[in-house]
């Protein structure tokens, strides 16, 4: 019989319960880590995940929110779910698992599948803010520490839902919500926040344009993308990020090139700044 109840967990409680923990994988000492200091400030959502037993007491999952709690010797309150059959581990194995947009979603946060994709970019550029890094680093991100990267820097939450209105109110929007958040975002560190809206803002709709104007270039070579991928073309976020990059580089400096190219095996544009003191 599956039993559900709220229960504070102390490191001694957490220690009994690690002792049923017969075939659960290995510590990942960065999500260990990183529970356990979020435990110590008191930071902890007791709303992420559960602790849970199968029927005959075996740790079916939790063990690395336990190990936490014994690290940072910090209770912390969680469901703690008993009882689970067979039958009803394999439902729950073969499941959809909750995404980072879930959790967003549930707390509050609008817009939630552009935010987590804004954020996993923005947390793989780490803190040099390298683009190229941001958008082709693979690699799972635990979601409770991408959880509370987006958290803890707000403006992630601004450059995406930033960019998701631009996109929907300029159609067909061209640049990716997922790149023009995370790109507003690294640009909006550096430069004035007005240059840079201006700078989306005229991708997006093409207003003003001359056609020596290096976002010119940039939207025909976006619309023609979309044309491509209409009739089974591609085109990878690296390179759309780059010409963004190239086109950032010229709109500044105020030079008018005529053509807009980037290769896939070539190096990945420095970005530039109008302030590089900032």
């Amino acid at each position: 019989m599956i039993k559900v109840v709220v229960e504070t967990i102390t490191p001694d409680r957490a220690v009994q319960m690690l002792e049923r923990n017969k075939k659960n994988r290995k510590y990942r000492s960065r999500i260990l880590n990183l529970y356990a200091s979020e435990m110590k400030k008191k930071a902890w959502h007791p709303g992420v995940g559960s602790i849970t037993f199968n029927g005959d007491g075996s740790l079916l999952d939790g063990q690395h929110r336990l190990q936490a709690c014994i690290l940072s010797q910090t209770a912390f309150e969680s469901v703690v779910v008993t009882g689970i059959s067979k039958e009803a581990q394999k439902v729950m194995d073969s499941g959809a698992a909750r995404k980072v947009s879930d959790y967003l979603q549930m707390n509050g946060v609008d817009n939630a599948v552009n935010v987590a994709s804004v954020a996993k970019n923005i947390y793989n550029m780490g803190v040099e803010l390298d683009i190229a890094k941001g958008i082709t680093q693979k690699g799972v991100v635990a979601h409770q520490e991408l959880i509370n990267f987006a958290f803890e820097n707000p403006d992630i939450i601004v450059a995406a839902n930033y960019a998701a209105r631009l996109y929907k109110a300029n159609r067909p929007g061209v640049l990716p919500i997922a790149t023009a958040g995370s790109m507003y975002y690294v640009l909006s560190v550096h430069n004035d926040a007005d240059i840079v809206e201006d700078f989306f803002e005229k991708i997006y709709s093409g207003v003003e344009l001359s056609r020596t104007n290096p976002i010119f270039l940039l939207r025909r070579k976006l619309l023609s993308m979309q044309e491509m991928r209409a009739t089974g073309g591609h085109m990878t976020k690296i390179i759309i990020a780059a010409m963004v990059v190239k086109t950032w580089n010229s709109h500044i400096k105020g030079e008018e090139p005529t053509k807009l190219f980037q290769r896939i095996d070539s190096k990945f544009p420095k970005l530039q700044h109008i302030n590089n003191n900032k």
